[in-house]
C-alpha cells in the first residue's frame, strides 16, 4: 500500500517537472532565458531530492518487511527440531 502511494507521488512529480518544462509564468523554457533555465534546474533538483527521500522511505519499508518475513519464517522453521530429533 505504501509503495503504491509513494510510486504515484513520484510519477506525478516526474510528469509535472520533466514532461512540462515551463517557467513560473507558464512559458516554455528556451536556452535564451537563463533565469527560466535556472528555475527549471532548481525544480529538477527539488524533484531529485524528493525522489531520494521517497527511495529512502521505500528502503526502510523494505527492511521492515524483510525483517518481519525472516523472523516469522524462522519461528516456523523446524530444521533445528529436525536436527535435535535425529541425534539420539
Amino acid at each position: 500500500m505504501a509503495f503504491a502511494k509513494i510510486a504515484s507521488e513520484v510519477l506525478a512529480w516526474m510528469f509535472q517537472v520533466l514532461m512540462n518544462p515551463k517557467d513560473s509564468q507558464g512559458k516554455e523554457i528556451t536556452w535564451k532565458s537563463s533565469a527560466a533555465l535556472e528555475g527549471y534546474v532548481k525544480r529538477l533538483n527539488d524533484v531529485a531530492e524528493r525522489l531520494a527521500e521517497k527511495t529512502r522511505q521505500l528502503r526502510k519499508w523494505h527492511d521492515v518487511m524483510r525483517e518481519k518475513v525472516i523472523i516469522d519464517n524462522l519461528g516456523n522453521y523446524s530444521a533445528i527440531k529436525t536436527i535435535s530429533n535425529t541425534r539420539v
